[in-house]
């Protein structure tokens, strides 16, 4: 991965090459940016200029010893911490990043955008509460006091430290005082979940959506999808350039067609319906079950500004243009609102293992009572 690799995001690459030129690298970094905005990407980019033996104005050289290790994340001096779940035949609590270390590697050199559920279903886990353990806290101190192998910077990316809980107290002497050219650098999806005596001690970097542009250029290049196409894909993303790759790689599913069934169902409550629909439903991955629930809620959305804006500033196409129009003799803003709020509890729970089939099944009853008018709507508890 280098910073070329990553569309857009020219202040935070500047941000990052100037703490380079300037020899002022910060030794704690937290990279903050939702799922598919880039920070994990933008995080392996930065850790190979910095080891980089040649480095150009804007970019690593990509022909030195040290970028050509990096290509395959061979690097013995980059170290990688992530959550997990009980992997194969160990014991969760002995459990270890390295021990799925092969399994990361194809993840990122695949998609250096995955979110955690594409990294779950990697550990063939689903099902599984990922976290990172005191076992793998010892062992980042340990790494980390050792001499570097090729000399010059040690690196530690660890990925989601919104998965360390209180075990992550234990770093903090690391972090405030690490040995000399150490860099740690945290990604986060949620800086709100992670330990506030971390985040103090880390020099934070915000990043931010990618714009509709930037994704479906990407698109256009690396998926040979046509203009059209490309742009109606940026549209669903909304700056998430992890939902525009799972769109595309799943080309076969008509979001679109799916989610008005799932309404005209959820408005009829017709229970046996409702049942047949699931069956088909079912088979889908959890991957694929949260690009339908992220289309569900840029539709939505685009349907309430659709009715304060008019279709002159709306982010959808002709078809879903005439199907917010059909639907507005059924849904107003405020139903809309409150079917949003359905959605996103949705995407909480897919990740925390909710049980999907009693969530999708109550969810469509309710709603179907949001839909239908009926005054008081209490959101159902199915998580495990």
């Amino acid at each position: 991965m280098y910073f070329k690799d990553i569309p857009g995001k020219t202040p935070e690459k500047q941000q990052l090459l100037q703490q380079v030129k300037q020899n002022k690298i910060a030794h704690a970094q937290l990279f903050v940016g939702k799922e598919g905005f880039g920070a994990l990407a933008l995080a392996l980019a930065f850790s190979r200029y910095v080891l980089c033996e040649n480095k150009q104005e804007d970019d690593a050289c990509g022909t030195c010893d040290s970028c050509k290790k990096y290509d395959h994340y061979a690097k013995p001096d980059v170290h990688f911490v992530y959550p997990m779940i009980k992997y194969k035949n160990l014991k969760r609590e002995d459990t270890k990043s390295t021990n799925a270390i092969v399994d990361w590697k194809e993840a990122i050199l695949h998609n250096p955008f995955l979110s955690l559920t594409d990294w779950v279903e990697k550990l063939e886990g689903e099902g599984s509460t990922p976290n990172i353990n005191v076992r793998e806290c010892n062992d980042i101190i340990h790494q980390l006091s050792l001499m570097s192998f090729d000399g010059g910077y040690k690196i530690l990316i660890l990925w989601l430290p919104e998965y360390l809980g209180k075990d992550g107290n234990r770093l903090l002497k690391l972090i405030e005082e690490p040995p000399d050219q150490t860099l740690i650098i945290f990604v986060s999806h949620d800086m709100d979940a992670i330990l506030t005596t971390i985040i103090s001690r880390c020099q934070v970097l915000r990043v931010t959506p990618f714009d509709r542009d930037e994704i479906a250029n990407y698109i256009y290049q690396k998926y040979k999808s046509t203009n059209q196409r490309s742009q109606e894909i940026a549209n669903m993303a909304d700056g998430n350039l992890h939902f525009a790759i799972q769109v595309c790689n799943q080309e076969t599913k008509d979001f679109s067609d799916m989610l008005i069934s799932w309404m005209r169902l959820a408005y009829t409550g017709n229970p046996v319906t409702i049942q047949e629909w699931y069956a088909g439903f079912e088979p889908l991955s959890k991957n694929e079950k949260t690009a339908f629930i992220e289309y569900g809620l840029h539709f939505l959305r685009q349907f309430i500004l659709f009715q304060y804006a008019g279709q002159e500033v709306v982010r959808i196409t002709d078809h879903e243009k005439e199907t917010i129009q059909r639907m507005q003799k059924v849904i107003d803003i405020p139903k809309a609102t409150a079917m949003i709020s359905v959605f996103e509890r949705q995407i909480m729970a897919i990740p925390r293992n909710a049980n999907l089939k009693i969530m999708f099944l109550t969810d469509t009853l309710t709603l179907g009572d949001i839909m239908n008018g009926k005054e008081s709507v209490s959101l159902p508890t199915y998580y495990p």
